[in-house]
């Protein structure tokens, strides 16, 4: 009988059962898998239907390439750390989950305490889901809110 080969999970853990990173594709299994209650969509492209689950389904709309996003991913990362600290799992994604996922992520280490440094925050990430590459201008963000 063939073996079955195991499908590698393309989501990371962040925090120990606390926060999960991924992109769009990963989004059910984060769900269902790692029971995540709190779903963080950073993709700046998409259009809300109004079905999203308001205490389930929080939208912070950001791009990549653009400048000036400070307000977005301050609002984003001060929620993911709220979420957190109240017991909540939560997963953040984009569409790929490469920039945007790891500029928010890498904000949540350093408010959290977990990092100290925006480079510190940003290796961690990579180390953790090395397809992270934020964008400069999302880095220049970044560095305007942690340093």
């Amino acid at each position: 009988m063939p073996e079955l080969k195991q499908m590698k999970k393309s989501y990371q853990q962040l925090i120990e059962n606390k926060v999960w990173i991924g992109g769009l594709c990963d989004v059910s299994a984060l769900v269902e898998k790692e029971c995540c209650d709190v779903i963080i969509d950073l993709r700046g492209e998409k259009e809300l239907t109004g079905k999203e689950h308001p205490q389930h389904y929080l939208h912070f709309p950001l791009m990549d390439g653009q400048d000036n996003q400070e307000p977005v991913i301050h609002e984003a990362v001060e929620t993911v750390a709220k979420l957190v600290e109240r017991g909540h799992k939560v997963a953040l994604h984009c569409t790929a989950g490469q920039s945007r996922t790891a500029c928010v992520a890498s904000g949540a280490l350093i408010r959290l305490g977990l990092a100290e440094s925006v480079l510190e925050a940003q290796q961690k990430v990579q180390t953790i889901r090395p397809e992270a590459q934020i964008h400069p201008k999302l880095i220049s963000s970044l560095s305007n809110l942690y340093s």
